[in-house]
């Protein structure tokens, strides 16, 4: 579990270093929009995994299947947005 969570997290930055570093003009509005955007879709896996070590009942958790699903759901939208931002990045405007 320790394992998947840590992989997670790590998915879920890269994926958001990815998407940053498609942006042209970086400020100091928009690192700390995507460091917000981090922590926002960080929480929910964080708040589930924090109550689940709290509570002692063995059982099949369906909120933690949940915020973990929701998170890669998001490590998938945000790595896709990176790539056709890249991919729009590099292209000739002809080839558009």
């Amino acid at each position: 579990m320790l394992l998947l969570t840590v992989v997670t997290f790590i998915l879920l930055l890269v994926s958001h270093i990815f998407v940053y570093l498609t942006i042209q003009k970086k400020t100091t509005t928009k690192s700390l929009s995507f460091f917000i955007l981090y922590i926002a879709l960080a929480c929910p896996l964080v708040f589930t995994l924090l109550y689940e070590r709290s509570n002692d009942i063995v059982g099949a958790n369906i909120g933690l299947g949940i915020a973990f699903l929701f998170t890669w759901a998001a490590i998938i939208v945000m790595c896709a947005v990176g790539f056709f931002r890249f991919i729009k990045k590099h292209m000739k405007q002809d080839e558009i």
